[in-house]
């Protein structure tokens, strides 16, 4: 495990306090929350780009207007 250090001024640091979690464990969370958005924007971003390269062909939107019929197995 690394040990980091940061400083944060006290008004920041009792916005974001809350009982029964320390610094360690809000900023971990925290960080997850960070992270997981930052994969989900990556896939947004290459979606993005996908849809640049090969857009949608607007003539075929008729195609889908009519919801399809499933049948139970």
């Amino acid at each position: 495990m690394t040990n980091i250090q940061i400083a944060m001024d006290e008004q920041r640091l009792a916005a974001i306090r809350s009982p029964g979690q320390n610094v360690t464990q809000i900023m971990c969370a925290a960080l997850a929350t960070w992270r997981k958005r930052r994969q989900g924007g990556g896939f947004e971003q290459e979606w993005i780009t996908a849809l640049a390269k090969n857009p949608d062909d607007t003539n075929r939107a008729e195609e889908w207007r009519e919801p399809q019929a499933w049948t139970a197995a």
